[in-house]
């Protein structure tokens, strides 16, 4: 599979290093910030056969993002604020014990009223 990577600009939170990913060979497309959490994509819709039926364009604006991990990163993209206390819950718990890094673990809420990002927990750094 060859795909390519590169910062674009995040359509909700003007974030100059979301990350858009282009798959060569499925020619499926998706926008990701880690900013704000705002989701993009352009993907293949398959019948049950298996055989290429339509293209969907999905949009989904984000609430948040969480950072975690030690050796790896893993993001988790929220696009309700339901999910933001509980999912802040299990962080703290995850940062006191250890298995997250403090210095790479964040997490961030988006501010409707202000159309901001917000950070939750950790340090996001803008580059």
């Amino acid at each position: 599979m060859s795909m390519m990577r590169e910062c674009v600009t995040c359509r909700q939170c003007g974030y100059q290093e979301a990350d858009y990913i282009f798959d060569f060979k499925s020619k499926e497309e998706e926008t990701l910030c880690g900013r704000c959490g705002f989701q993009e994509s352009v993907k293949i819709k398959y019948r049950p056969n298996g055989t290429h039926e339509t293209w969907t364009h999905e949009i989904n604006f984000g609430t948040g993002v969480i950072r975690y991990g030690t050796d790896a990163w893993k993001f988790y993209y929220f696009h309700s604020t339901g999910d933001l206390t509980d999912a802040e819950r299990w962080l703290r718990d995850r940062l006191a014990d250890g298995t997250c890094d403090a210095a790479t673990t964040y997490m961030t809420r988006w501010n409707h009223e202000t159309q901001r990002v917000e950070t939750v927990l950790g340090n996001f750094r803008d580059s």
